[in-house]
């Protein structure tokens, strides 16, 4: 019965939700709707409590997440302020204002020039990305090679490519921000040929990153191709007039259906089993100590949501109430800059004599506040999301004033930090910011061609 009414709250705290960020933004993939997503959600279903490994939250703790959540909430809707400057309205009107720009956006899609461009860095890239975490992997294909023998250990594999600074590592750094690019090339497309190769090249990497036993690389690619779909639509649909084929409410709850289908297909998957650590479906829930009958449907779903989307909180609380502080810059929010000026193997050992014995695994992940609170103390905790959270919604205002090529596929790599708040620290990623750079870089590239052409 307890559970019945807390979920029925909060079906109706979502309803409401829903409601202020359209009555707000009137985007459904808005950064305040994907903040249900990756913090109030999961935090929500942490609060069912459905697993015996988890302890009461002391006071102080409980302050620094209610700071948290309501660091994010204030800086996702301070979005709204910075785009009434540009239109008295942010609804149905913005849309059609910056429609002419999105759609010379589209044009370069169709421009030979840009394909080549494109075409070239994805061979490079993926080729790259094929040898660093594929051929040079000791055991090749990780999916293969788990299902043949599970009681190989995962650890020193599955991430394999990921820690090392290769030459090869940094050329396949690109293939993530080219994936929505080569997906709007197939939406774009009028050959059916030109469809079908335009689409393999977009799912390669996808589909690559299943092989690899890596979830998040997979989800965060789908996410990418999600938003560049959503957003398509969503334009296509600002000028046309209503009526039951041409409304954009049809066409996204199809997109949310089928993308809820491949997460649910993944939970219950062959590579839940593996990264739950047996071939039974209900190992990982036994080991997780969830008090859920393992006869019930959908056990496996169920189990593989709580422990990967609520207890990374019960990590950081466990890493509160045990470990100090200290300082540590540069393993949290001043990591990008260690590591780009070749000193990230120091962030490594500082790290290495943090005492991480309080993890419930095998879930090794944490909010992305952990990694600061370490480095920082509260005071980076304090400050630390109002940063993140600002910086996303000065990236979504430009984009949504200007949806211009940069802004608009800056805008899509913000979920590879935004998305897993919950779970990881994605903007203390070197990578996140390189990958900014290659969408500048790839354009800037590609503005100095044309113009070399038009002066010859």
């Amino acid at each position: 019965m307890y559970y019945a009414l807390l979920a029925l709250f909060y079906l109706a705290g979502l309803k409401l939700w829903l409601r202020v960020n359209k009555s707000l933004f009137d985007d459904r993939l808005s950064p305040l709707n994907l903040l249900l997503f990756s913090w109030v959600g999961p935090l929500a279903l942490r609060t069912f409590n459905l697993s015996e490994l988890e302890r009461t939250w002391s006071w102080d703790f409980t302050i620094i997440i209610c700071w948290v959540t309501l660091c994010l909430i204030v800086t996702s809707v301070s979005a709204v302020a910075m785009m009434k400057r540009r239109s008295k309205s942010v609804k149905y009107d913005l849309w059609l204002q910056t429609k002419p720009v999105f759609e010379k956006t589209l044009a370069l899609f169709r421009n030979k020039t840009f394909l080549v461009l494109l075409g070239l860095l994805f061979v490079v890239s993926f080729c790259a990305y094929i040898y660093n975490e594929f051929i040079t992997n000791p055991i090749g294909i990780p999916l293969l090679t788990y299902l043949n023998d599970p009681t190989i250990s995962r650890d020193p594999f599955h991430r394999w490519g990921k820690t090392n600074r290769s030459f090869a590592g940094y050329l396949s750094l690109p293939i993530y921000p080219l994936v929505p690019m080569l997906y709007l090339v197939f939406r774009l497309s009028r050959r059916r040929l030109a469809q079908i190769g335009w689409l393999i090249c977009a799912v390669a990497y996808p589909i690559m990153t299943i092989l690899k036993l890596s979830r998040i690389d997979f989800l965060n690619a789908l996410f990418t191709i999600v938003l560049a779909e959503y957003y398509y639509r969503r334009y296509s649909f600002s000028s046309q007039p209503a009526g039951p084929r041409h409304t954009p409410n049809r066409s996204h709850r199809k997109l949310v259906f089928v993308t809820a289908a491949i997460l649910f297909l993944l939970a219950v998957s062959p590579l839940a089993r593996i990264r739950g650590g047996g071939t039974d479906q209900a190992a990982l829930g036994r080991l997780m100590g969830i008090r859920l009958d393992t006869t019930i449907p959908l056990y496996p779903a169920i189990t593989e949501a709580y422990v990967y989307f609520a207890m990374p909180f019960e990590n950081f609380s466990n890493f509160y109430q045990s470990s100090k502080s200290g300082f540590n810059p540069g393993i949290g929010f001043f990591r990008p800059v260690l590591s780009i000026i070749g000193y990230g193997w120091l962030a490594d050992e500082m790290l290495d004599r943090i005492d991480m014995n309080f993890e419930l695994l095998p879930l090794n992940t944490y909010p992305f506040v952990t990694l600061i609170y370490f480095e920082l103390g509260i005071p980076g905790v304090l400050i630390c999301p109002i940063v993140y959270g600002l910086l996303v919604s000065f990236v979504y205002t430009r984009f949504r004033q200007r949806p211009n090529f940069v802004n608009v596929f800056v805008y899509l790599m913000c979920p590879f930090g935004w998305l897993w708040l919950f779970s990881a620290a994605g903007f203390t990623v070197l990578a996140l910011y390189l990958e900014i750079a290659f969408v500048v870089a790839f354009y800037t590239v590609y503005r100095l061609v044309t113009g070399a052409a038009s002066a010859a």
